[in-house]
């Protein structure tokens, strides 16, 4: 397989229409959506089965594909989040019918209903923050539960005893499911859950290529990621690298890595590559949901030839890292993941190959 194709085809293996739902008899629940992936998945099981009373809610921008759905905001809070919440409440209040919930990733910002002491504006403020200081995704969950009616098990007391069983798109590294979209169905002795799709899976599909998985997932700064990765070989690792952002260009943390470690070994050498060597790196990340940051793009690859051009057209990587414009840079090469939004959110994946 061509290294350029490595990352999509691993991506193929996660979408919804390639998974495997439980053979369990949900005949008479009603199903809840929610979060970025959450319209695919539940597209793909009514597939299955046959269309059900059903609400999704999603982030803003994500195809509705002919389903019932609500859109709010993403990583933030907005108004329409907080409406959503109040939404949600009343069409689960609406009869006594079970529930079967499909919760994936960003499903902690697309709906909300805040505890009597907070105020939205505080909130919206306080999650600014921490996505602007390098905050981990844990660490941001948990102020989400700690200020949320809904999140860390909290959706359940709406559903005033009915019966309720969660599925599970897992983003997150670790045994914590609760931290996949803040926990609104779960708490930590709870059972009734399968998970659908996992991070793991990611490291399955990456062995079944003979090629070496970096674990566990990386979930750091990007400085502390590139420490990790850049090394000789060929290696895939998952997770997500924060980045601070300081400038108001376009891109994410997909393109802000490729980026780096472009810069690093191509233009300061730090693993003292030859020219021939420099020839055969390839670089590559993308999100698995296809949306990157503020890019419009899943994210980025770069090879020893693409640099060359940059250079040539005057381009100057750092001033580009400065202004968090990476996927601008990536753009003008033609070096861009175009996924669209994918249906499936298993954190992001990142290629690396340097000649040993």
């Amino acid at each position: 397989m061509k290294r350029q194709d490595i990352l999509p085809s691993l991506l193929k293996n996660l979408l919804p229409e390639n998974l495997n739902f439980p053979n369990v008899d949900f005949k008479d629940y009603k199903v809840v959506g929610l979060g970025k992936a959450a319209p695919a998945h539940v597209k793909a099981y009514f597939e299955k089965i046959g269309l059900k009373d059903h609400l999704v809610i999603t982030k803003k921008g994500v195809p509705p594909l002919g389903l019932n759905c609500l859109f709010g905001g993403h990583p933030n809070y907005s108004n329409d989040s907080f409406e959503n919440g109040e939404k949600l409440i009343e069409w689960i209040k609406r009869d006594k019918r079970d529930i079967l919930f499909m919760i994936t990733g960003g499903a902690s910002s697309v709906v909300e209903k805040l505890r009597p002491e907070f105020s939205k504006d505080d909130v919206i403020n306080e999650i600014e923050t921490l996505l602007g200081n390098t905050s981990s995704i844990h660490e941001i969950n948990e102020y989400r539960k700690s200020i949320s009616l809904l999140k860390g098990g909290g959706l359940k007391t709406f559903c005033e005893g009915r019966r309720i069983h969660t599925w599970i798109v897992k983003d997150v590294p670790g045994d914590d499911l609760t931290d996949v979209g803040s926990g609104p169905t779960l708490e930590n002795d709870d059972t009734n859950y399968n998970v659908l799709c996992t991070f793991e899976d990611l490291q399955h599909s990456v062995t079944n290529l003979g090629l070496e998985f970096i674990a566990p997932a990386l979930n750091t700064t990007l400085e502390n990621g590139l420490k990790t990765l850049l090394k000789r070989g060929t290696s895939i690792s998952g997770g997500e690298l924060t980045v601070k952002v300081t400038g108001e260009g376009k891109g994410g943390r997909n393109s802000h890595f490729v980026l780096s470690a472009a810069i690093d070994i191509f233009e300061r050498n730090v693993l003292d590559l030859s020219e021939e060597e420099k020839a055969k790196v390839y670089i590559a990340s993308l999100a698995t949901d296809g949306d990157d940051g503020n890019s419009g793009a899943a994210g980025g690859f770069m090879d020893y030839p693409s640099w060359k051009v940059a250079i040539s057209l005057g381009l100057e990587p750092s001033k580009f890292i400065q202004d968090n414009d990476s996927a601008g840079f990536l753009e003008r090469l033609g070096c861009l993941y175009l996924t669209g939004i994918t249906g499936t959110n298993v954190m992001d994946i990142r290629l690396i190959s340097i000649p040993e």
